[in-house]
């Protein structure tokens, strides 16, 4: 769950448009228990691994929306090829974007806001544990049980989200006509 959070937070500080304001001076050995907690943390490996799977859920949702006989056929084979490719450009441009060591100095101000030294101290000693190494080895395991629940989860409302879409987007074009219904 840290991680999809830790993923949630990055995708969207890199669509963030405005810049940060000037931070103030880290505390040389805060900053340096909070780089040792990020590479204890394997926080760059787990941000890639998060991106890579998300990824690849929604290269299946998109397959998984056409129907079976668009994707069997050839033009629906060559359109989910595009789209996947056209998927893959979008995700290799935020990957740029959310690369861990560009983002590192924002993610250390983040850490130093949020935690006082005494705490950053505590995670660093957790995690130099073998329960904490036990619980960042599986983290990747139950955030990807954790996104199929909720994927299975969401799904069941799928239907009753898209009437309710339908039944939102008519409504507004009969109160605005048809600048309403988009």
């Amino acid at each position: 769950m840290r991680t999809l959070l830790i993923f949630v937070l990055v995708v969207a500080g890199a669509f963030a448009q405005e810049s940060a304001p000037a931070a103030k001076p880290i505390d040389p050995a805060k900053r340096a228990a909070i780089e040792e907690l990020f590479s204890l943390m394997k926080v760059d490996q787990m941000q890639k691994q998060m991106v890579s799977q998300v990824q690849a859920m929604v290269g299946d949702q998109i397959e998984k929306s056409l129907p079976p006989e668009i994707q069997k056929s050839q033009d629906g084979s060559k359109m989910v090829a595009e789209v996947k490719d056209f998927q893959k450009r979008v995700f290799d441009l935020m990957m740029d974007r959310v690369d861990f060591a560009r983002m590192k100095p924002d993610y250390i101000r983040l850490y130093d806001e949020t935690f006082s030294a005494e705490e950053v101290a505590g995670l660093v000693a957790f995690y130099k544990t073998p329960v904490g190494q036990s619980y960042l080895s599986k983290m990747p395991v139950l955030t990807s049980k954790t996104v199929v629940l909720i994927q299975r989860m969401l799904g069941d409302l799928m239907p009753q989200m898209m009437k309710m879409t339908a039944d939102w987007a008519n409504e507004m074009k009969t109160k605005y006509g048809d600048a309403g219904a988009h």
